[in-house]
């Protein structure tokens, strides 16, 4: 039992130090991560008060109505006076307003 647990564990070190292929694949997919976030940050916001239809559809999970429905809602009651108002949109709830909270400004 004890030459099993120790050729198992020689193995493991042997792969991990002469394989660096796999350790590089970890790190690509965390450098991937960063850049996917960092993109996500550099999106420019959408402003939910000024927006036209062809701007409020490049938000995730809105399509055309729903973006006639937040303008429609905008001219009925007013500018938004905060991104959480949008959950007032019949059509957005919270899964859709997660979805595309970072990308929202007023």
């Amino acid at each position: 039992m004890l030459r099993y647990l120790i050729s198992s564990l020689f193995i493991v070190c042997f792969v991990l130090v002469l394989n660096p292929a796999i350790v590089s694949s970890q790190e690509k997919g965390e450098v991937q991560d960063i850049l996917v976030a960092e993109k996500s940050d550099a999106a420019e916001k959408v402003n939910i008060n000024t927006a036209d239809m062809e701007q409020l559809m490049q938000l995730p999970g809105i399509g055309e109505g729903t973006a006639k429905k937040i303008i429609d809602y905008r001219k009925s009651n007013g500018e938004f006076t905060s991104i959480e108002q949008v959950k007032s949109v019949p059509g957005i709830g919270e899964k859709k307003y997660e979805k595309m909270k970072d990308l929202l400004t007023i």
